[in-house]
């Protein structure tokens, strides 16, 4: 009986251990939706962080300088499907009357570029760059300038969007952003941290924006 008891405890156990050790708000099964008219309108009325993880890659080139981040041609390029991805992110945006006031990205070419090809424009930091390998001291310094980032409420009626990569953003809020492309959603929350909201798949938001 004892031996029964014992046993039961541990198995009721194992749900809740696994629960604790997921991410939350964990977007790696973001999924091909329409997204939900209501959280269209609330990133109308602006307050929202959108992390945009670069778009698809060409996964047949490999980064092999890591230091002289300005020269595209040492670097995994954004693919063709990439470039459509983030141009129609970017038209969507207009066509859904989302505003974005800042717009920031990881010095990463493939960055830099979703960002530029759908917004226009990208203020870089170079604490955003990909972590993964630099350094536990340094993936942690660059987590904390990230979670700031996802902290710092935008302007009145306006969103800021970063671009960067996985790694950095699941060091900094337990998400991992999967896959290529994809729009996680925070809220800050006025007293210097923030929530998850949501993930949203990159071909989303052209079928989204089809609906208007």
């Amino acid at each position: 009986m004892f031996l029964s008891v014992i046993l039961t405890v541990f198995l009721i156990g194992l749900p809740l251990q696994t629960a604790q050790a997921s991410p939350e708000g964990d977007a790696s099964n973001s999924s091909k939706n329409l997204i939900d008219s209501a959280l269209i309108d609330e990133l109308r009325d602006g307050g929202f962080i959108l992390y945009i993880r670069h778009a698809a890659t060409d996964h047949d080139i490999a980064d092999s300088d890591r230091e002289n981040l300005a020269n595209c041609e040492t670097q995994r390029p954004l693919s063709e499907l990439g470039r459509e991805q983030s141009r129609k992110i970017g038209e969507s945006f207009v066509k859904l009357r989302i505003p974005v006031a800042k717009i920031i990205a990881s010095p990463y070419c493939r960055a830099k570029h979703t960002a530029i090809l759908a917004f226009g424009r990208a203020e870089l930091n170079h604490d955003l760059k990909f972590s993964l390998g630099s350094g536990s001291d340094e993936s942690e310094r660059h987590a904390d300038v990230l979670r700031a980032l996802l902290a710092e409420e935008p302007a009145t009626g306006t969103n800021t969007v970063i671009a960067g990569h996985t790694a950095n953003l699941r060091e900094a809020s337990g998400v991992w952003p999967k896959p290529e492309g994809v729009t996680v959603v925070f809220e800050p929350d006025g007293a210097g941290s923030f929530r998850y909201r949501t993930a949203i798949h990159p071909d989303s938001w052209p079928l989204t924006a089809a609906q208007q």
